[in-house]
């Protein structure tokens, strides 16, 4: 009895020692979970980056975005207000915003000349107003491939088919003029203060659409020119340099076949009597009844009117402007045929406007650029990666920059971005850009 009672006795007490135990392993296992865990706070985490907040990085990737995508390209307004209803008609308007021949078009991307800051285009025109827009940019601009037209142009004569026209030009001055195969002038001529005009320099220009004949003297340069489609030479004297004394101007030439004349201040028949008729008159017809030509200048001249047996020599006279403009038109039928392009239509640039816009070509060269420098120019983290595409607004992808393909089971961030695309000529695309990162 007494040795099972010490034997209670003594499981009695390991009971106890047990119990007394168990809060002590409790501590101690804790204790050391809390200094592993504190351990690896300081020691690991440093070691992991932090997760980038996706929202910044796509603000980041969209700021760049535009930062390298965007260019502006600069319009104006050119409005021609007509007087006049016509085909293919000649279109002469002074450009003065200084843009090279190259560095601008016309947003339609029509045919022109450009020279001495004027532009020259054939339009079909109706009375009242029209507005041609022209655009410039930092890209290089070339002309379109122009239609067959009728002119035909050498430096020494140029013809237009279907206007029955053709002109010779000595040393790049006119010289004589047939129409409907009849010499209408001859022996034409300039001076300056009663001299002969020195050419020191000239030259010859010829485009789908004008022929251009300039000549250099001292004091003056002059260029005429002939467009397609049209029975005309339209010539510019322009004064090298501003004079105290006045420059007196004058054209001079043998007129054939024409038995009539019409001016502002009168008309009748040319009488071959070796008298001289004087008028002072902006607009001169010689004709013959069938077909003639015309004398139009932009103020009046001095016009004497001469004939000696069966000749008729016509001199005109005018005190030389910075720049001064006189016209020579061939016509069917009576003078009523060219009394519109006494003043035909006026034309005047409107204010710049510059627009901004994505580039293709911006676009484009990101293809070329490495996708690394790519991402560390716009501030990327190597260990993300981006994408993006341009949408029209029927959802047709335009362009597409993806050199990386998304993981399926990455989570991919998007940002969309309304926007234009802008192409050289300021004609602008409604579009959305895509930005894409992961």
């Amino acid at each position: 009895m007494q040795r099972g009672g010490k034997q209670r006795g003594q499981r009695g007490g390991m009971k106890s020692a047990r119990k007394a135990s168990s809060p002590v392993d409790w501590i101690m296992s804790l204790g050391i979970f809390l200094i592993y865990i504190a351990w690896f706070f300081i020691y690991v985490r440093p070691l992991v980056s932090p997760p980038v907040e996706m929202g910044s990085l796509l603000e980041v990737m969209g700021g760049s975005f535009e930062a390298n995508t965007t260019w502006s390209v600069d319009t104006v307004p050119l409005v021609v207000f007509s007087n006049i209803s016509g085909i293919e008609e000649p279109v002469i308007a002074d450009f003065e915003p200084g843009w090279n021949e190259t560095g601008f078009a016309f947003s339609d991307n029509r045919t022109f000349f450009f020279d001495s800051r004027k532009i020259f285009f054939l339009n079909n025109i109706t009375p009242g107003k029209s507005v041609f827009e022209l655009a410039h940019s930092g890209e290089s601009y070339s002309q379109p491939t122009a239609a067959q037209r009728d002119l035909a142009a050498a430096k020494d004569s140029v013809s237009v088919g279907r206007a029955s026209m053709k002109a010779d030009f000595v040393n790049s001055v006119l010289a004589s003029a047939v129409y409907r195969d009849s010499y209408r002038i001859q022996g034409f001529n300039l001076t300056i203060n009663s001299v002969a005009l020195v050419i020191e320099n000239s030259s010859f220009t010829s485009t789908p659409i004008v022929a251009k004949y300039g000549i250099q003297t001292q004091l003056l340069n002059h260029s005429s020119y002939v467009f397609a489609e049209n029975p005309g030479i339209y010539s510019f004297v322009w004064l090298n340099k501003p004079f105290e004394q006045q420059q007196n101007f004058s054209i001079s030439a043998v007129i054939s076949n024409s038995t009539t004349y019409y001016a502002d201040t009168g008309s009748g028949a040319i009488s071959f009597n070796g008298s001289c008729k004087d008028l002072l008159t902006g607009y001169l017809d010689l004709s013959d009844g069938i077909a003639g030509f015309t004398f139009i200048f932009r103020e009046n001249a001095n016009i004497s009117l001469c004939t000696k047996n069966s000749t008729l020599k016509v001199t005109a006279s005018f005190i030389l402007k910075n720049e001064t403009r006189y016209d020579i038109i061939m016509h069917q039928g009576s003078y009523n045929s060219t009394l519109k392009y006494k003043s035909p239509y006026t034309a005047r640039l409107g204010a710049i406007d510059r627009q901004s816009g994505i580039s293709s070509r911006l676009l484009a060269s990101l293809n070329s650029t490495n996708y690394s420098a790519v991402k560390a120019n716009w501030g990327f983290p190597p260990s993300r990666e981006l994408a993006f595409t341009v949408v029209n607004e029927s959802n047709s992808e335009i362009y597409r920059y993806e050199p990386v393909a998304a993981d399926r089971f990455a989570n991919i961030f998007v940002r969309e971005i309304k926007s234009h695309l802008l192409d050289q000529y300021g004609r602008r695309q409604r579009v959305t850009v895509r930005l894409k990162a992961w």
